[in-house]
């Protein structure tokens, strides 16, 4: 049911069509699954060439296969999948493949981020849940993680080592080390509508700590560390995490996220017509901090009677450096990619504070009939101190700005008969 103003940015119609088969044998050591999905999305001329030219498809990209048509009134696209897996014993292992033909398009009905792609995953493992002296269980995993786009060019290679343990304590501690872009690697998104980049490798590395789940305060931690772009990019990042039973009715979470990132490939901006003679794609080196706080609350006064919270103030700052633009995209040597561009104008950055918070009052006033009390709050701030980053600063201006408060109430009643 559209109307002159929305016929020429939503579809008409979508149709989607699947079938979906899974089977486990020998007494449920091994499994087996296949899947078969079919869409078709039709509309106006404007709506479906939107549709082409969306993140999803990015049809117009100039150098790709695709046979990107602004005349088209539909699209159609399949989807295929298949995974075999032994997941019992000591020993584990599994292979699996899927492929989104370039016009597949599920948005409708559910999520798809990525259409034009294939995925090529294999992994073996060992696993084992007999204690020792001093560890209960643990397991290992080398996989590799490979994806292409539909006409087989590589577009993702990460092979990836993980090992974990959970020692006699209940502690747990695991480390997983993994390569992203290994080998000939192109990207053919990263243009946001432009031609395929090559992309350098990308190693990775994240450490993961828990205390005892049982105790009465769980403390955790994770931290990341990557390098990239032969040491041009690089990014760390830290998450502690503290849990508090207080009591059998009572828990608190509260936990922190500081991010450094510096990103020597980060897209920056298209100029001109993408796919004409004007056209220049823009990449920047950004250097970013990230800072957020994460807060909950639950507390059940009664069976009937329950409070929870939940609140996260968020701080993120960039500033953006030695502009370029795609030269040689595909070229092996990471220099040879790109070539100065003169903006006329300081590239510029950014300064993004939130905070949202909720929390609900639940009522079971009678069995089955509920009452909800809601109270939402939001902040957000993004004109101030464009580009520099100050926690203390930055998290004062968040918290003097003015809030926006939405109050709510729910109420159901059951009916018996």
């Amino acid at each position: 049911q559209l109307d002159d103003d929305t016929e020429d940015y939503l579809r008409r119609d979508a149709t989607v069509a699947g079938i979906d088969a899974r089977h486990r044998f020998d007494n449920g050591r091994y499994a087996a699954s296949t899947s078969l999905a079919f869409t078709r999305v039709t509309g106006t001329e404007d709506a479906i060439d939107r549709t082409q030219r969306s993140g999803v498809h990015l049809f117009q990209r100039p150098d790709s296969h695709l046979d990107y048509d602004p005349t088209r009134t539909s699209l159609t696209g399949t989807a295929i999948a298949g995974q075999f897996d032994k997941v019992a014993g000591v020993f584990r292992g599994g292979a699996s493949y899927r492929r989104f033909s370039p016009g597949f398009e599920a948005n409708d009905i559910g999520f798809l981020s990525q259409a034009d792609m294939q995925n090529i995953y294999g992994y073996l493992s060992v696993q084992s849940a007999q204690p020792h002296s001093f560890y209960r269980r643990y397991s290992a995993q080398l996989s590799l993680y490979t994806q292409l786009n539909a006409d087989g060019m590589a577009t993702g290679r990460t092979p990836d080592l993980f090992v974990g343990t959970t020692f006699r304590n209940s502690s747990s501690v695991s480390a997983e080390l993994w390569t992203d872009n290994f080998g000939a690697v192109y990207c053919d998104r990263c243009a946001r509508g432009g031609p395929a980049v090559r992309v350098s490798p990308a190693s990775n590395l994240l450490v993961n700590w828990a205390s005892d789940p049982r105790n009465v305060l769980q403390e955790t931690f994770a931290a990341i560390y990557t390098t990239a772009d032969g040491g041009r990019s690089m990014l760390w990042r830290v998450r502690p995490y503290l849990t508090l039973r207080a009591a059998s009715n009572i828990s608190m979470e509260l936990g922190a996220r500081y991010q450094l990132n510096r990103d020597n490939t980060q897209w920056y901006d298209n100029v001109g017509t993408i796919g004409a003679a004007d056209a220049h794609y823009l990449f920047a080196h950004l250097d970013q901090h990230l800072l957020s706080f994460q807060g909950r609350l639950n507390y059940t006064a009664t069976p009937n009677l329950t409070l929870q919270f939940y609140g996260e103030p968020f701080v993120t700052t960039g500033k953006y450096s030695n502009l370029r633009e795609l030269d040689n995209p595909r070229a092996a040597e990471y220099g040879d990619r790109f070539k100065p561009y003169d903006l006329g104008a300081n590239p510029g950055g950014f300064n993004e504070k939130e905070f949202n918070s909720n929390m609900v009052i639940r009522w079971e006033y009678r069995p089955g009939s509920t009452v909800f009390f809601v109270w939402s709050q939001g902040r957000d701030q993004s004109d101030r101190n464009i580009g520099t980053f100050s926690a203390s600063r930055d998290y004062g201006d968040l918290f003097s700005t003015r809030p926006d408060n939405t109050f709510l109430v729910k109420a159901s009643y059951w009916f018996s008969f």
